[in-house]
């Protein structure tokens, strides 16, 4: 547990899709019990091309 004490509260995941990502933060926060909340920033990525165009 002291690994988890010294991380940050909140990290960013990001790379192409079906790269395990979600996957990789389930089994960690099953394994050290701790909670997980997912958030897909797609449509907010559509949203910000849109507006910038």
């Amino acid at each position: 547990m002291d690994l988890i004490a010294k991380l940050k509260e909140n990290i960013l995941i990001y790379g192409s899709t079906g790269t395990g990502k979600t996957e990789f933060l389930k089994r960690i926060s099953k394994l050290y019990n701790i909670p997980i909340v997912v958030e897909d920033a797609t449509a907010l990525s559509k949203l910000v091309i849109k507006v910038e165009k």
